[in-house]
C-alpha cells in the first residue's frame, strides 16, 4: 500500500490517473487497521512527502503564472 502512495506523485499530474486516488484512499483505510506500526510510520512519511511535492508544484505553477 505504501509503495502506491510513494509512487502516486508520478501520476498526480496526469488527469486520467487522478481517478485512482479515491480507490487508493479506500484501500488505505482498510490497510491501516491491519498494518504493522513500522509500515504505518513509513506510510505517514510517504504521504507527507506526496503532500509536500504537490504543494511545491502548486507554488511553482503559481509563480510561473505571475
Amino acid at each position: 500500500m505504501r509503495r502506491a502512495w510513494y509512487s502516486a506523485f508520478l501520476t498526480i499530474d496526469n488527469t486520467r490517473c487522478v481517478e485512482f486516488l479515491p480507490v487508493l484512499v479506500e484501500g488505505t483505510k482498510k490497510y491501516i487497521h491491519i498494518a504493522p506500526e513500522a509500515e504505518l510510520e513509513q506510510l505517514i512519511r510517504d504521504l507527507d512527502d506526496l503532500i509536500t511535492r504537490v504543494e511545491r508544484r502548486d507554488v511553482l505553477e503559481h509563480r510561473e503564472r505571475v
